[in-house]
């Protein structure tokens, strides 16, 4: 799975299909010796088709993730960095 390193501002956004409830989250990885996970450091989880990510991070490796929660439909997504 990609991801991308940030340290300071970190903004995503997401639209969707009129049809589909998607969320967006900010994770962040953590590894402790050779185990690593994603952990979720900012999200978005409004009812629709759009959501607004932005946040400071402190320097690391992240990822965005989008949830599907209902509906179905294509989206996209805007994000900086990427």
């Amino acid at each position: 799975m990609g991801g991308f390193r940030a340290g300071g501002p970190v903004a995503g956004f997401l639209r969707g299909a009129a049809t589909v409830d998607v969320d967006l989250v900010l994770e962040r990885q953590s590894c402790l010796l050779i185990l690593c996970s994603w952990n979720s450091v900012a999200s978005s989880r409004t009812a629709g088709p759009v959501e607004d990510v932005r946040v400071s991070v402190p320097d690391g490796f992240y990822r965005w993730r989008v949830v599907a929660v209902s509906g179905s439909g294509s989206y996209r997504f805007y994000g900086q960095p990427r």
